[in-house]
Formats: C-alpha cells, sequence, structure tokens
C-alpha cells in the first residue's frame, strides 16, 4: 500500500471517529435538553408561513455568499487570464468539491485551477493564497471584536477566565498583525520566494503574486468582509428562526469566536460538523438553553454552505471531465 493511500485510509478513520464521538456528545446534551418537546415544535413550526419564508430567504442567502468568493477568484485571475463570473464560480465549486476531505480544504487550491488554462495554473494557485489571506484577516479580526466582547461584557467575563482571554486577544492581534503585514506588504512574500530562487516555481509564484495591485487587495478585503456579514447574520437568524433567542449583538460576538478557532482547527468536512456543533453550543448555551435549535442551526448551515455547494461542483467537475474526454 502506498504512503497516500495510507494517509487517506488513515484521515478517514480519524474523521469518522471525531465525527461519531462528537456526535455522541451531542446526542447526550439533546438528551438532557429541557422542553425538548417544545423545542422540536418550534423547529416543526418552522416549515409553514411565513417562518417558511424567511427559512427559503436565509438558505438562498448561500448565492450571494459564493458569489462573492467567485468575484474574488476573478478578480485575481484578471491578472494572466481574463474570465466570467459565472467560469470563476465554477471554479470555486469544484475547488470546494475537491477540497472537501482534506485538512482545512487544502485540495481547494487545486480544484479551482483546473479550469485555468495549464500554463497559468502555477500563477492562480499562487494569487489564491491572497484570497485566503484576505478571509482569514476579516476572520481574525472579527474574532478579536468577539474576544474583547467577551472579555469585556461577554458571558465568559469572570476573574477567573480574565486573565488568559486577555492573553489570547493580544495574541490574536499579533496574528491579525502579521497576516495584514504578509498581505498588504507583499514585497515580504516576495523576498522569502528569492532566498529558494533555485526552485524556478517559487519564483514564478512571487512574480504572479507581485503583479497584484493594491486596489485589488483593498477590494478583496471589502469582499470579504462582506462575505463575513453574510454568512454571519444567515447564522444568527436560522439561530432565531429555530427557536433559539440569542440576542443579536451577543450571538454576533459569540460566532465570530466559533469562526476564528475553526480557522486554526485542521479539520475535514465530516469531523468539521461534529466540532462546530460542540463550538456552538459551549459559546451559544450562555444565552438560551435550547440546545436542539443551536445543533440544527449548525447541521443546516454546514449542509448548504458546504455540502451542497460540494455537490454542485461534483457534477460540474463531471461534465467538464466528460468534455475533455470527447475533445
Amino acid at each position: 500500500m502506498s504512503n497516500k493511500s495510507t494517509k487517506i485510509i488513515l484521515n478517514t478513520f480519524i474523521s469518522v471517529g471525531l465525527f461519531a464521538g462528537l456526535s455522541f456528545l451531542i446526542y447526550r446534551q439533546l438528551q438532557h435538553q429541557q422542553n425538548l418537546s417544545l423545542a422540536l415544535e418550534q423547529i416543526r413550526q418552522v416549515g409553514s408561513g411565513h417562518r417558511l419564508v424567511i427559512l427559503i430567504a436565509l438558505l438562498l442567502m448561500v448565492v450571494p455568499n459564493w458569489l462573492i468568493e467567485a468575484r474574488k477568484w476573478q478578480l485575481l485571475l484578471h491578472q494572466f487570464q481574463p474570465v466570467s463570473l459565472f467560469s470563476a464560480l465554477q471554479s470555486v465549486l469544484i475547488g470546494v468539491s475537491l477540497g472537501i476531505n482534506t485538512p482545512n480544504r487544502i485540495g481547494e487550491y487545486a480544484g479551482r485551477i483546473m479550469l485555468v488554462k495549464p500554463e497559468h495554473r502555477l500563477e492562480a494557485a499562487s494569487v489564491m493564497v491572497l484570497s485566503s489571506l484576505s478571509q482569514l484577516m476579516i476572520t481574525i479580526g472579527f474574532g478579536i471584536l468577539g474576544l474583547g466582547y467577551e472579555v469585556w461584557v461577554g458571558s465568559l467575563h469572570t476573574v477567573t477566565h480574565n486573565r488568559w482571554l486577555e492573553s489570547l486577544w493580544v495574541l490574536l492581534c499579533g496574528v491579525c498583525l502579521v497576516v495584514g503585514i504578509l498581505y498588504f506588504r507583499k514585497d515580504l512574500m516576495v523576498a522569502f520566494f528569492a532566498y529558494f530562487r533555485r526552485f524556478r516555481f517559487l519564483m514564478k509564484a512571487a512574480q504572479a503574486i507581485r503583479k497584484v495591485p493594491g486596489n485589488i487587495l483593498l477590494r478583496l478585503v471589502v469582499l470579504s468582509a462582506i462575505r463575513y456579514l453574510i454568512f454571519s447574520i444567515q447564522f444568527l437568524a436560522l439561530l432565531r428562526l429555530l427557536g433559539a433567542s440569542v440576542p443579536w449583538v451577543a450571538g454576533f460576538f459569540s460566532i465570530s469566536l466559533i469562526y476564528v478557532i475553526m480557522a486554526f482547527l485542521p479539520t475535514v468536512a465530516l469531523a468539521e460538523i461534529g466540532i462546530r456543533g460542540e463550538l456552538n453550543i459551549y459559546f451559544l448555551s450562555p444565552y438560551t438553553l435550547n440546545t436542539l435549535a443551536i445543533v440544527s442551526a449548525a447541521v443546516v448551515i454546514w449542509l448548504i454552505n458546504l455540502i451542497l455547494p460540494a455537490i454542485v461542483g461534483s457534477m460540474l467537475w463531471l461534465k467538464v471531465k466528460m468534455i475533455r474526454r470527447k475533445t
């Protein structure tokens, strides 16, 4: 058996184990929820009347979410291979489908460049780093705000927690500063690559990053912030719709902590839903006792924002492969 096959089997085994273990923990927590029958009835009511209309509207927020990500990809590709927004969206969805079973979806890099001309694939993979950094910088930035809120006025505001929370806040600020410097000072990344100039592909990658103008970097940050607000509001509104009476402000900052933790955890899609569920319960349970609504919202968001796009991307990739075989 090859090393690659061994790693795939090992990753699958670990993912299934994490998923099973965390799912069991969530199940036990649901068993002990008070007024479980009332929570189930609230969820059933979502399927009728004006609540159904609100639910559909929230689910449809997946469209602008991924269109914005496609726009970011289109802006970056324009430096060497201009594409339409629809083509960029196809690349993004194919990337999601190929990256879903890799740690932190690192496989998206390989998926996105499938529709890029072979001579530009290295450049495309290189500039995708900028797209990831812009989203990471926004995630950390809102995480800093969320942690600051928890330190001073949130549910974690206790004498015991204050010291380590403040230390973590300082650490996050430092990480955000480093990411911001790397992002806006591309010359530092280029200088780093220059140390390995014997590897020609790294120099080519550095040149691709250098070509991206500053105004594009700013636009990427703005788009990343809008995308962040979309899926945060989507999740918070879904929580309230399903019966979890989470305050808007406190809930938003709690969600920002969940996202920043998920950004640094090396997970794959199957294990992610279990980890996300536990984090949601931990950070949101101080505001609501409706654990069922918290878990249900996490599962729905996971399905529509990740699994559904991955399924669409898989179909697009099969279509591309069929076309290539015919030609």
